[in-house]
């Protein structure tokens, strides 16, 4: 029997071994443990085992995006940006879908790194595939490029919010109050649906 060195992942080979068939739910638990003690490499593994066994049915596809999210984050975390990006780019070959939270998770570590050309590749991937931005994407590439001291694309990112007509909250507000009282924006640079809103 294979031993991974993990008693989570014996559990799922043995109960695999004995002809039970671990199911999608029983699958995010074990993952969701080895990720959160960043225990990176059995969690991989245990997802190809996922994957060999088949446990990919259709009704469980959103739980499916739940645990590649959670290795995801957890590759992010102990800094493998390119085994997360290219975990991310392999979901549709997988035959699922990379929802918001998946190109959040992604797209926040990018910006953490200062890969500002990367998180923006991934921004406009997820227009490309019809996939609407919320507001937390736009506050984290607005503070990424504040850090490189790209206040122009901070612009641009509050014109793409008034173009999709997506309400800032509080921590947007707080981007474009603080550029404002340091002079690194003019008011004039802001959408005029972006005032409008906030005054009502």
């Amino acid at each position: 029997m294979l031993m991974i060195g993990n008693e989570a992942e014996y559990l799922f080979i043995e109960m695999m071994d004995r002809g039970l068939q671990p199911d999608v739910v029983t699958f995010n638990v074990i993952m969701d443990e080895l990720c959160k003690n960043r225990k990176m490499d059995e969690a991989t593994r245990l997802l190809d085992l996922m994957i060999q066994g088949g446990v990919r049915p259709d009704a469980f596809c959103e739980i499916n995006i739940v645990a590649y999210g959670c290795l995801i984050d957890g590759l992010c975390k102990i800094g493998k940006l390119k085994n997360a990006r290219e975990l991310s780019q392999s979901l549709t070959r997988a035959g699922l879908m990379p929802n918001v939270v998946t190109y959040n998770i992604t797209i926040h570590a990018l910006c953490n790194d200062e890969q500002m050309d990367k998180a923006n590749d991934l921004f406009l991937d997820m227009e490309v595939k019809g996939m609407a931005p919320n507001c937390v994407i736009f506050s984290t590439l607005m503070l990424g490029f504040i850090r490189k001291n790209e206040t122009s694309e901070v612009i641009e990112l509050l014109r793409s919010m008034d173009k999709r007509n997506v309400m800032p909250y509080a921590s947007i507000l707080s981007i474009i109050v603080d550029l404002l009282v340091k002079n690194e924006i003019s008011l004039n640079s802001i959408p005029e649906f972006k005032r409008q809103k906030v005054s009502g």
